[in-house]
């Protein structure tokens, strides 16, 4: 299953999005989900690939997937792009068991990359190892700051540079004598108050939120690994440009790269939500699917500018297979800001959203237990709707102005209505138009451009 959109998103069938650089359509696709042939597709367990093998506990939503700093123009490679773990910064965070991989003690270095959507809490957390006590927490603070701290009012080291929505690689290191903090490989000297002392007893790691659950991280936390009694860093040094492995002392290494559903251009992390997951039962093109069973499942992803068309041309599309009753409310689906949306109404398609009314009404009649391509494109301020090729009811006229905003399939953006059925190839196209008269659909899976 593949999905592209607008400016060029594909998802298809797990979910990935990237384009070769000589393809037209590369600057446009911003997510692709393709199927991977696995039965799970939940995104819920996080794996520890030190030596120590933890067993981490996911507490909210907590997801991974391929966002990730190691962007390429080829195909995903979990080893080559790497991963990410997507906290919500509301009850979103990870634990590790109490260990004494966990006492850091004095010497240690702290290293992630981090991407911050929002400053929604005056301290959001990477990674705390401390009990009520505050021995060891290293956070980003809204003004902009990353830094660790050993007591309350005790700032040890702290480093200025976070800014919103960019790829940002930290390291909070300690040493015999002092604790730095480098941000992309620049340390400054800022506040560098001395050396770090953080638990030397056994203590359970919490990644994404302090040890109590609050101060909660909004955004992306990537190649997080945890090294004991070593200072690799001790001058200004150039940041990773492949995902880091487990070197000597490594007590914890957290690549994301176990998700079941992929964005192939590398650009989003969707959870899924339920037991929305991968399936062999139906597919259109490479042996899987994904699949929702109408009972809470459906893929969720939070706000981005790849959904953010402006005024803009686009084409949403991809393959459906609904069962049950086909009647009322099924939701291919469904934008946060209501708009640009499809649904099944009095079993036709229709196109609309709260600042649009319904644009487009279908003319063909959706049974179930049957394979559909829909697509939704805008050209130059028209809307046509387009089912297996052919185009739907009348060209509507519309500018609607969209900027980022969530994006939701096989349900609401608040989970209502949730739809029955599977999805094979879903892409997002921003900025392309690819459909302007009647065509034939696609016969072969998208292709990663």
């Amino acid at each position: 299953m593949g999905m592209t959109f607008g400016s060029g998103i594909r998802i298809t069938g797990g979910l990935s999005v990237t384009s070769p650089p000589s393809d037209p359509y590369f600057s446009y696709t911003t997510l692709l989900l393709p199927g991977n042939g696995t039965n799970n597709a939940q995104n819920n367990t996080f794996l520890d690939s030190s030596t120590n093998n933890f067993t981490v506990t996911r507490v909210g939503n907590t997801t991974q997937g391929t966002f990730s700093p190691f962007r390429t123009a080829t195909p995903y490679s979990a080893s080559t792009n790497g991963g990410s773990m997507y906290f919500d910064g509301t009850g979103d965070y990870l634990t590790t068991p109490s260990s004494l991989a966990m006492a850091l003690g004095s010497t240690f270095t702290v290293e992630c990359w981090i991407y911050v959507l929002s400053w929604n809490n005056s301290g959001p957390t990477i990674l705390d190892v401390r009990d009520s006590n505050i021995v060891g927490v290293i956070y980003v603070a809204n003004d902009g700051t990353a830094r660790m701290q050993t007591t309350a009012t005790s700032t040890i080291a702290s480093q200025t540079g976070i800014t919103l929505n960019t790829w940002i690689h930290v390291a909070f290191v300690s040493d015999a004598t002092s604790s730095r903090v480098y941000v992309n490989g620049s340390n400054t000297g800022a506040t560098n108050q001395g050396q770090a002392l953080f638990p030397t007893t056994a203590k359970a790691g919490f990644i994404g939120a302090d040890f109590s659950g609050g101060y909660g991280f909004n955004g992306y936390i990537s190649n997080m690994r945890v090294v004991k009694g070593t200072a690799v860093y001790t001058a200004n040094f150039t940041p990773p440009t492949a995902p880091l492995t487990a070197i000597s002392g490594t007590s914890l290494l957290l690549s994301a790269t176990n998700a079941g559903i992929i964005d192939n251009t590398m650009l989003n992390d969707l959870e899924t939500v339920g037991d929305a997951k991968i399936s062999t039962t139906q597919s259109k093109f490479g042996g899987s699917s994904m699949f929702f069973d109408g009972t809470g499942d459906y893929l969720n992803s939070p706000s981005s500018q790849s959904y953010a068309f402006g005024t803009g041309d686009f084409t949403i599309e991809g393959w459906f297979y609904f069962t049950g009753t086909i009647g009322t409310y099924q939701r291919p689906w469904w934008f946060g800001d209501d708009n640009d949306n499809i649904e099944i109404n009095g079993s036709v398609l229709k196109v609309g959203g709260a600042s649009q009314g319904t644009l487009i009404t279908g003319g063909t009649t959706i049974i179930a237990n049957t394979w559909y391509h829909i697509a939704l494109t805008r050209a130059s301020g028209s809307y046509k709707l387009w089912l297996n090729g052919t185009q739907q009811g009348s060209t509507a006229s519309n500018s609607y102005n969209s900027s980022a905003r969530t994006f939701t399939l096989m349900a609401t953006s608040s989970g209502s209505n949730p739809s029955t059925g599977y999805i094979n190839d879903l892409r997002i196209t921003k900025g392309i138009a690819r459909y302007t008269a009647n065509f034939t659909p696609p016969t072969t899976a998208f292709p990663l451009y």
